[in-house]
């Protein structure tokens, strides 16, 4: 009895010792962890297609074209304003690299942030606009068909059932297995998304909103990631501002600007972040004076010029956006998780973001106030006993008043 006695006391010292020895090693770091503040050091930018995959197509162009443009001068900007953060690409040249290759890349290169660039396409040739997408279960068939096409390219890759897990990208049912395997990342996926559409929205870029979808590409990342559909090629007027100097350099330069924003929000850095102020030289162009404007050379890299005299505005701005209504259903200050029963039977929806970081849950966009009307008591029926109709004119909300508005 004893021995065994002993062996007890013996043990509760070693035990207490190896407590004090965390304990006091834990105490011993804090101050180190206290001190370390996050930073965005790697970015991953991947040019969607490439290679034996051209992506969609306009008249005269290619999506994996404009997408390794835009991309290629995001990432110099970054570069230009932003020298401490390295850029990793997922393909500089036209080469086709797997779609899973493309988040292992992202991993291996322990990035911060990954944002995959596209072009879109519609068999509706008049559809324009830009649009970012967060990793999310698809809930309508419009998101679906997206996802569908850009993910279309896993069937020309080697074995792609054992890179997927038995994906197949033609089947609604495939996606459900991606629904929750990114929400810890999704407020900050929702956050630049945000930032990037208000870009696009400040230079006259007609904002479709963020959604989400089940992109392969987005699935196996371990960080925040975004894929951003740049605008349609099978649109005659978009692709040629697309294919333009001016029209990349204004989507490069409000992708990396909303990525500015992101970073120093992130980093709670002091003053403002590092904008570019594209320069417009087309008709098509907005009509924008700016001291400080970035242009493209012959080889479309981009330039940093200063300009005293401010430019005489242009008489022919872009078309505005058309008129529509939406239904705010809901408002929280963190994501719902995709599985939440609410969003169950919401149909499709759109995420905004406000200046207080809240976000706000919208409906389809609805052509009139009376389907507005409808959609809301709909919504209320669900549930959504505050659900309100909202009104945008030329792209930008109307206050309405309700609780929860903004």
């Amino acid at each position: 009895m004893k021995s065994s006695a002993s062996s007890i006391v013996n043990c509760f010292k070693i035990g207490l010792s190896l407590f004090l020895l965390v304990a006091f090693s834990a105490v011993i770091a804090q101050p180190a962890a206290t001190q370390s503040k996050y930073k965005i050091k790697t970015v991953f930018i991947d040019p969607g297609h490439g290679g034996t995959d051209p992506g969609c197509h306009g008249v005269y162009s290619k999506e994996a074209d404009v997408a390794l443009k835009i991309s290629m001068m995001v990432g110099k900007y970054i570069n230009m304003n932003y020298p401490d953060v390295k850029v990793v690409f997922a393909r500089t040249t036209d080469q086709f690299v797997d779609l899973y290759e493309r988040a292992v890349m992202a991993n291996k290169a322990n990035a911060d942030l990954f944002i995959c660039i596209h072009c879109n396409a519609s068999t509706n040739h008049s559809a324009y606009g830009t649009e970012t997408y967060t990793m999310g279960l698809h809930r309508t068939d419009d998101n679906f068909q997206v996802a569908k096409r850009e993910n279309a390219v896993i069937l020309m890759e080697n074995d792609y059932q054992s890179h997927y897990e038995g994906f197949d990208p033609n089947d609604p049912a495939s996606y459900i297995m991606f629904s929750m395997l990114q929400n810890a990342n999704l407020d900050q996926s929702v956050n630049i998304a945000s930032k990037i559409q208000d870009q696009f929205e400040d230079y006259g870029r007609f904002n479709r909103g963020v959604n989400q979808a089940g992109f392969a590409v987005l699935v196996h990342t371990s960080m925040p990631s975004i894929l951003v559909e740049t605008g349609f090629l099978t649109n005659p007027t978009e692709e040629k501002f697309m294919t333009s100097d001016s029209g990349l350099t204004i989507l490069s330069a409000c992708i990396y600007n909303g990525f500015a924003e992101y970073k120093v929000e992130m980093e709670k850095l002091k003053g403002v972040a590092k904008l570019v102020k594209p320069k417009f030289n087309t008709l098509e162009d907005n009509a924008v004076n700016n001291k400080s404007t970035i242009s493209t050379n012959v080889n479309n890299e981009p330039t940093v010029t200063n300009d005293s005299a401010p430019e005489k505005p242009l008489n022919n701005p872009a078309p505005k956006a058309p008129d529509f209504y939406s239904v705010q259903f809901y408002v929280s200050p963190t994501p719902l998780n995709l599985d939440d029963s609410r969003l169950k039977n919401v149909g499709k929806f759109t995420i905004e973001q406000d200046g207080q970081g809240r976000y706000h849950y919208m409906s389809e966009k609805l052509p009139d106030s009376m389907s507005a009307l409808k959609t809301q008591n709909e919504f209320r029926k669900l549930g959504f006993a505050d659900a309100f109709m909202v009104l945008y004119k030329e792209g930008k909300r109307q206050p309405t008043g309700n609780v929860g508005d903004y």
